[in-house]
């Protein structure tokens, strides 16, 4: 556990306490940004079981709470990658930012829609209508939600979407004017495990009726890409070998995720930790046609709910060369 928690801090403090050559040799390191800590556990993973060190590099990670700040650094060059949500890089396709998505981050994080166990009357959205539904802010599940009632041939004028905090929902839901919520399982399974809620409609009746991908990026800046593609590529090895080791071990990935809480002073059990490693799929490394025409989908939610100004299109931000690249030498 201690060999562990020296690891994951080293991610995190590396520019006060990694060694001094690397820290000078441009070629090894890598500045990585992030805007949580879920975000960043293909990193967190990568740095604990040496996949960058093999490859030679050393990571220096930042988190920002910030999502713009995280956005702007990898724009302008202060960071090398980045980590952020689909929704993000969505709107960073919208205003026409330079930069590239060269890999994946996870996928499919599941999502469900849960009504109070008291409501026995709610069987799907459509008998939502006119009611309230709770989604955190800024989460990914708000464009989703849109393309759920898109599909109910519903719109926004039929239910009233009440964005909250994230960690203000379960309170929220207490609401007696509060009548659902719509978010990922990371919310809404404490609700059900404790059967204050019900679901109404699980992941995989989301996936059935809007055929939701939910693809995370991995974000590079776009001069990295170009003058520095042998350190994009050794990144890129290491990255792949990490996804493949949450997929392949989720405990001791979630063993990971749990030491990296716990060190931003939240307490999550063994358990817990594990549940919300399942809660994501790890397993695909590249973009498809079908990633690309479903996080679109979600950029006309975003759209609609007049986040974004423009429809984003974002076939000529993905390289998927260098994810390819790694996969074949993995195997």
């Amino acid at each position: 556990m201690i060999s562990r928690l020296v690891a994951i801090t080293v991610i995190l403090v590396l520019s006060a306490t990694g060694p001094s050559r690397a820290q000078d040799d441009q070629d090894n390191l890598v500045r990585l940004s992030y805007s949580t800590g879920w975000d960043a556990l293909p990193a967190l993973v990568g740095v604990d079981f040496g996949f960058f060190d093999a490859e030679g590099l050393v990571i220096n990670g930042l988190q920002d709470d910030n999502t713009e700040g995280v956005i702007s650094s990898v724009v302008i060059g202060t960071s090398d990658f980045a980590l952020l949500p689909q929704r993000a890089m969505l709107a960073m396709a919208a205003s026409d930012f330079d930069f590239a998505v060269v890999s994946m981050n996870g996928w499919g994080t599941e999502m469900e829609l849960v009504a109070k166990a008291s409501d026995s009357a709610t069987k799907s959205i459509k008998d939502l209508k006119g009611k309230t539904i709770l989604v955190g802010s800024g989460s990914e599940a708000l464009p989703v939600l849109i393309r759920l009632l898109n599909a109910a041939q519903m719109t926004l004028n039929d239910v009233n979407i009440l964005r909250v905090p994230s960690g203000q929902l379960v309170e929220a839901f207490g609401q007696p004017d509060n009548h659902a919520i719509f978010d990922t399982r990371h919310y809404t399974k404490s609700l059900t495990d404790q059967k204050i809620g019900r679901v109404v409609t699980s992941n995989k009746g989301v996936e059935q009726a809007i055929g939701r991908i939910g693809a995370a990026p991995l974000i590079v800046n776009k001069d990295i890409l170009k003058n520095e593609t042998e350190k994009v590529q050794r990144f890129l090895n290491a990255w792949v070998r990490a996804l493949t080791y949450i997929r392949e071990d989720p405990d001791d990935a979630a063993a990971v995720l749990q030491i990296f809480f716990h060190r931003q002073g939240l307490e999550l059990d063994a358990e817990l930790a594990k549940a919300w490693i399942g809660m994501t799929r790890y397993d695909r490394y590249t973009w498809t046609a079908g990633d690309i025409a479903d996080a679109e989908y979600n950029g006309w939610g975003l759209l609609t709910a007049k986040i974004l100004r423009s429809q984003p299109k974002l076939s000529g931000y993905i390289d998927n060369s260098f994810a390819e690249a790694a996969a074949k030498q993995l195997n």
